[in-house]
C-alpha cells in the first residue's frame, strides 16, 4: 500500500537569556525553502533529516509532500512573526491535504522558544493535532539534548532523537523515524511514550585526541576530557 506522507523541517536552538528574537531574516540568512526548492537544497545532502525523509519514502514508495525547510543559528526565542510564518506553511498544508494524509514526519530540535511560549514543537504538534485529529501517526526526530514536554510526549507518537555528537547521524534519523512511520501507518506497531521516566544516555566512544580534533583541542583542554565507556541510565 502507498501511503501520503506531509513533511517538514523546522529546526532551531533558543535561549531566553539572549537579547532578540530569531527573525524571518535570520531563517533566510540560514535556510527558508519550500516544496521542490527545499527538496533541491537540502534533499540529496550528505546528512540532512529531509534527506533521510527522501531516502525512505523511496524505498517505501510513499507520496512525500514536503512544506517547507527552515533553519537558524541557535540565538534568542523565535519571533512571533517568524513562527506563524513557519508553523502557517506547515498547518495551512495539513489542512488542505488532511483527508489523503496517512502520517506527518517532522524535522524538529526540540529546543525552540517561542516569543509567546516556551515550547515550540509543543505549540506546532497542537496545532496539528486541531487539523488532523488525535490519531494520524506523527514521528519527529530532535536533537539528542531536547527538552522533551508533556505536551511533545501526548501529542506525538514516534521520537528519534540523533546518538552522535557531533551529529554525524542526522540523515540516520531521518530515515529511521520514516520506518517507525511507515510501521505505525501499517498497524505493525503500537508505539508509545512513557512521560513518567526520563532516558539518560551518556555516549563516549571518542578517545582524547579525536575529540580534540573535532574540537580543535579547546574543550579537551577546558574539560579535561578522558575516555569513559557508555553509560546507559533509567531514571525513575
Amino acid at each position: 500500500m502507498s501511503y501520503t506522507v506531509l513533511s517538514a523541517e523546522f529546526f532551531t536552538e533558543n535561549n531566553t537569556f539572549k537579547k532578540g528574537f530569531t527573525e524571518l531574516r535570520d531563517f533566510r540568512a540560514d535556510t527558508l525553502a519550500l516544496g521542490s526548492a527545499a527538496i533541491d537544497l537540502r534533499g540529496s545532502a550528505e546528512n540532512t533529516e529531509l534527506a533521510g525523509f527522501l531516502s525512505a519514502a523511496k524505498e517505501l514508495g510513499w507520496t512525500l509532500k514536503h512544506t517547507v525547510s527552515a533553519t537558524a543559528a541557535p540565538a534568542g526565542p523565535v519571533s512571533r512573526e517568524a513562527f506563524e510564518h513557519i508553523a502557517g506553511i506547515i498547518c495551512d498544508a495539513a489542512l488542505v491535504l488532511r483527508g489523503e494524509l496517512d502520517g506527518i514526519l517532522l524535522g524538529l530540535h526540540g529546543a525552540q522558544v517561542v516569543e509567546f511560549c516556551e515550547d515550540g514543537e509543543g505549540e506546532l504538534l497542537r496545532r496539528l493535532r486541531e487539523i488532523v485529529g488525535p490519531d494520524l501517526p506523527i514521528a519527529v526526530t530532535l536533537d539528542l539534548h531536547a527538552n522533551a514536554t508533556q505536551a511533545m510526549v501526548e501529542l506525538a507518537q514516534i521520537w528519534v532523537s540523533y546518538k552522535t555528537y557531533p551529529h554525524v547521524d542526522i540523515r540516520l534519523t531521518g530515515h529511521r523515524a520514516a520506518h517507525l512511520l511507515h510501521a505505525a501507518m501499517a498497524g505493525q506497531a503500537m508505539l508509545c511514550v512513557d512521560g513518567s521516566a526520563s532516558v539518560l544516555r551518556l555516549h563516549s566512544r571518542r578517545s582524547d585526541s579525536e575529540r580534540a580534533m573535532l574540537m580543535g583541542g579547546a574543550c579537551a583542554k577546558a574539560y579535561g576530557w578522558s575516555a569513559k565507556p557508555i553509560v546507559e541510565m533509567l531514571i525513575p
